[in-house]
């Protein structure tokens, strides 16, 4: 872990709602026609989560408003 630093803070940007996921519409539209943005899209995804759900320091997200994310 970096010894720097102490805790990561996440906060959303404008107040009138958070959004966890991503681009549903592209990734959908990518899958249509075979493309590669869906699957590299999920696997990084899926990298974030575990380098989040195993991070060994505090990770707080401050969301106001409207909250969203899976």
């Amino acid at each position: 872990t970096d010894k720097e630093t102490d805790i990561v803070i996440i906060k959303g940007a404008g107040g009138k709602a958070f959004c966890a996921g991503g681009d549903i519409r592209a990734v959908t539209e990518a899958g249509k026609v075979g493309g590669p943005f869906g699957k590299d899209f999920f696997r990084e995804e899926y990298i974030l989560n575990n380098t989040i759900g195993t991070y060994q320091k505090p990770y707080v997200a401050l969301i106001d408003g409207i909250t969203m994310g899976g």
